[in-house]
């Protein structure tokens, strides 16, 4: 580097590592600064504002790592960009084995690329691949910022008391759009203080939240969308042992394919009524094991048309598949097994329409399809079969067919 950085895990190394970054210049590609394996203290964040690639040696084949050691969590971030095409990659980040203090959503961040107010340049093009952070409050937060793809990230947050969903492991907010996730994991299996961290968030006006073949394990919310005109997608993904596998809380467009939500403390799958836009689409998902419903649906506009096709609910707590839309709700080819209430249950708080076609229940501890007598919206079921259910395999308590 030039800059005589020790990577002795002694001192504060991000005095020289910000003075070459400050010194690279623009020369048609971003220029390279590297860090050898070593351990960096870093009593102050890096800053990284200017166009550059900020990496380590590849950990392939096993080598050592550049490792960014955070020496507090309560004052300051490991890295902040403030610069569009920007590339970090092939380094682990540490927070300190102990931390005095809260830890809330807004320190402790391992990545924090987030829009200067002023001035206020384009924040865009910003690749994160091969980082691997561990004690850290927050993994990476783009706030603003547009155009961010992350590959083989992964997040293992500290373990500390505090508040349920009060962390994130990666969080798109404020006005930015476009962030791809690829193979990117969020761990809080290990800790004794577990679903403290939304393990992957789009809040606010974030647009367009791509999520695929990733994993978090014992977090609060596996995946969550709470925000305007957004297109949130999870492909391929896993979620177990979280309070809620999926929580739809607001937003637009949604597709949910080829997904597993397992042992969820609550609900493996919750739309939430104040979700207002669509289409919404379930397609192909496993759902086992929530201690509560296997899913949830409760969409709420009545111009909302919502799938839920194929896949398999198993070992609910609650029911298998729980239902009170507005609009109109279609499942077809679903499989439904061994819930702990009903299989199906038409909610007292639906008011729109439900279509059933090709479903498979049994084994329901209560009804295999049952309808709330304060339910107001129709229902049909075609070419559908429950059996094997404790107390039958319907119950229709409303008028409504």
């Amino acid at each position: 580097m030039g800059h005589c950085a020790a990577g002795n895990d002694t001192g504060d190394d991000s005095v020289p590592i910000n003075q070459c970054i400050e010194d690279t210049q623009m020369t048609g590609y971003p220029p390279i600064v590297y860090l050898p394996p070593g351990r960096y203290q870093l009593m102050n964040p890096i800053i990284v504002d200017q166009p550059i690639i900020l990496r380590g040696l590849s950990a392939v084949g096993g080598a050592a790592p550049a490792t960014l050691v955070m020496t507090s969590l309560t004052a300051m971030n490991a890295i902040n960009v403030l610069s569009a095409n920007v590339t970090i990659q092939d380094l682990a980040i540490e927070g300190p084995s102990s931390v005095v203090g809260d830890l809330t959503d807004s320190i402790g961040i391992g990545i924090d690329i987030t829009l200067p107010s002023s001035p206020s340049p384009a924040l865009n093009n910003i690749e994160i691949k091969d980082v691997a952070m561990v004690n850290v409050a927050n993994g990476v937060l783009f706030d603003g910022a547009s155009t961010v793809y992350c590959e083989r990230v992964s997040v293992k947050p500290y373990d500390q008391e505090t508040d349920q969903g009060s962390r994130f492991g990666f969080r798109g907010q404020g006005s930015g759009q476009v962030a791809e996730f690829l193979d990117c994991t969020v761990d809080e299996s290990n800790n004794q203080y577990q679903q403290r961290t939304v393990a992957f968030d789009c809040i606010d006006s974030y647009t367009s939240f791509l999520v695929v073949q990733c994993i978090a394990l014992a977090a609060y919310y596996g995946y969550h969308c709470n925000t305007a005109g957004n297109y949130f997608l999870l492909v391929g993904c896993w979620a177990d042992s979280c309070e809620w596998g999926l929580l739809l809380y607001t937003g637009t467009v949604a597709l949910i394919e080829g997904c597993r939500f397992s042992n969820s403390i609550e609900d493996g799958i919750e739309l939430q009524s104040t979700y207002l836009g669509g289409p919404v689409s379930f397609a192909n998902n496993a759902i086992d094991g929530s201690q509560n419903n296997g899913a949830a649906i409760f969409g709420g506009s009545t111009t909302q048309a919502i799938s839920f096709s194929g896949g398999s609910i198993s070992n609910s707590g609650g029911d298998g598949l729980r239902v009170g839309v507005v609009g109109l709700l279609s499942v077809s080819g679903v499989s439904i097994d061994e819930s702990k209430s009903d299989g199906v249950h038409i909610y007292n708080t639906h008011q729109g329409t439900v279509a059933l076609s090709a479903v498979v229940e049994q084994g329901a501890s209560e009804y295999g399809f049952q309808v709330d007598a304060a339910a107001t919206g129709t229902y049909v079921a075609t070419g559908c079969s429950f059996s094997g259910d404790t107390e039958g395999p319907f119950n229709d308590g409303s008028s409504n067919s």
